[in-house]
């Protein structure tokens, strides 16, 4: 998939969900987390973690039910590809899409395509999974890192006399940008307010268009200057460029117009630690977390800061109070448990550690 179709499928998906809410700029990159986070858990207590025991233990107690599932659609709806559960041409065969050749050939007796992936780079991917048997079959493909997704391109299982036995797109271009037109369409309706300038721009920087982002992100401001969002994304803007100090220059005028905007705290505390600007960049997220404590991922970056500034037991005391106050955050638990095995405290690791092991049902 070309970088102007992947951007366009991405844009259609994001347009289902509505306004864009402003979101953090850039990950947390404090780099005197200590070695010890990558540490395993402690060795959970209690009964065996469940386990996939596959079709055949339910067929001795549901008998009828397993017979009359066994052959369908649902049974074949996910199989591991092989031989017998892949359907389409893997024999070489070719397939042009939005500028992009992607090839489906065989190796060492598994399946592979070689096409774009998530850095629009061309690459070979095995083939993980079938989805679907009929009218068409689809792929799952694992990408770095291991997560698992669907193929874009799918095969045509129907008869070749009804137009089947090929490669096509799921994604069919055209209503991918007839669905964009007439998103800025209805946004245009809206030309009066701040937020629809907002959508219009972090729709155009999804697409590429950064100077018609960057444009669109201003007038939001100069429409509604209390408005945060637009600050926000137009600062993350100038992240993604390479041009921090304009950001910079943006969340502090924001911060002059709304001192008590959580959300540009913390946007502006990201900045400065990218900036190697600790301190300033801590007390930045520390003001955020105590503006909005309803924010979980705030508290979360304030105790990640506090641990690299040298100052661990307040770091574990943030995150502990955040626990209470957020019992099903995975990533606040995964921070107690690895800083107070850092801190040397293996008792405390483990109580946490049961604590995300009941989080995930006692499966981890």
């Amino acid at each position: 998939m070309s970088h102007r179709a992947r951007r366009l499928h991405r844009a259609a998906g994001w347009l289902a969900a509505g306004a864009v809410v402003a979101r953090a700029i850039g990950a947390l990159p404090w780099d005197a987390i200590p070695p010890a986070l990558g540490a395993p858990l402690p060795p959970a207590a209690g009964p065996t973690a469940a386990a996939y025991v596959g079709a055949k233990a339910c067929a001795g107690c549901h008998a009828k039910e397993h017979d009359a599932w066994r052959g369908s659609h649902h049974a074949l709806a996910m199989q591991e590809a092989n031989e017998r559960t892949v359907l389409g041409d893997f024999a070489g065969a070719k397939f042009s899409y939005a500028g992009t050749t992607s090839r489906f050939f065989r190796r060492d007796k598994k399946f592979y395509v070689h096409t774009d992936g998530p850095d629009g780079k061309l690459a070979d991917y095995e083939i993980r999974y079938t989805f679907g048997v009929s009218p068409l079959q689809q792929y799952l493909i694992e990408l770095p890192g291991g997560r698992l997704q669907a193929l874009g391109i799918a095969w045509d299982a129907r008869p070749k006399a009804a137009g089947g036995q090929r490669w096509f797109h799921v994604y069919p271009k055209d209503k991918i940008d007839r669905a964009v037109e007439e998103y800025r369409a209805a946004q245009a309706l809206n030309a009066d307010r701040a937020d629809a300038w907002l959508n219009l721009g972090a729709l155009a920087a999804r697409l590429g268009g950064e100077g018609r982002a960057e444009e669109a992100y201003r007038r939001a401001v100069r429409l509604q200057p209390s408005f945060m969002p637009p600050s926000v994304n137009l600062a993350d803007l100038y992240r993604a460029q390479g041009r921090d100090p304009e950001g910079e220059r943006v969340l502090r005028e924001a911060l002059g117009r709304e001192p008590g905007a959580a959300d540009v705290h913390h946007a502006l505390g990201l900045l400065l630690v990218r900036g190697g600007r600790r301190q300033d960049a801590l007390a930045e997220l520390g003001r955020a977390a105590e503006l909005a404590p309803d924010m979980p991922r705030y508290a979360y970056a304030y105790a990640l800061g506090l641990d690299a500034t040298g100052e661990r037991a307040k770091a574990l005391s943030v995150l502990a109070d955040a626990q209470r106050r957020f019992t099903g955050e995975r990533e606040i638990l995964e921070a107690l448990v690895q800083l107070s095995l850092a801190a040397g405290d293996a008792d405390a690791s483990a109580r946490w550690a049961r604590k995300l092991r009941d989080l995930d049902g006692g499966a981890r």
